[in-house]
């Protein structure tokens, strides 16, 4: 499962029970227009991760539970083309209310995902949290 939030400026993604696995700004270089276009971005990123994850765990599938704070510019087919290519599968949700990387967008710190534990972002197919 991975809790995906965004601002202009700053991004944030949290594993099972909201620990924090990767967030701070944004690269300097980046153009980003809006928050929407921020959370397309982030959105991306997460599922990035999570086949960062599935590589790690040596196995060649896996699901991922993508949590947004707010519905992305990017379409359903997008988002199931990008986890393919990651080697998962995604179920897409908006939570805008109870998603704990809100607050990480707007706290001062950062996490890189180096420094995190990944096997929090995905689900294998027969297991159960």
């Amino acid at each position: 499962m991975v809790w995906a939030a965004a601002t202009i400026s700053r991004f944030s993604l949290c594993g099972v029970g909201g620990v924090p696995v990767w967030y701070g700004p944004f690269h300097p270089h980046l153009v980003i227009d809006s928050e929407a276009i921020a959370m397309e971005l982030t959105a991306w990123q997460a599922l990035w991760l999570a086949g960062c994850a599935r590589e790690r765990s040596c196995v060649t599938a896996a699901t991922v539970r993508l949590i947004l704070a707010r519905s992305a510019t990017v379409t359903a087919p997008i988002l199931d083309w990008a986890a393919i290519g990651s080697g998962l599968t995604v179920d897409v949700g908006v939570n805008a209310v109870n998603n704990p990387a809100l607050g990480y967008c707007h706290s001062d710190g950062q996490t890189h995902w180096r420094n995190s534990d990944l096997t929090t972002l995905i689900e294998y197919p027969g297991q159960t949290r």
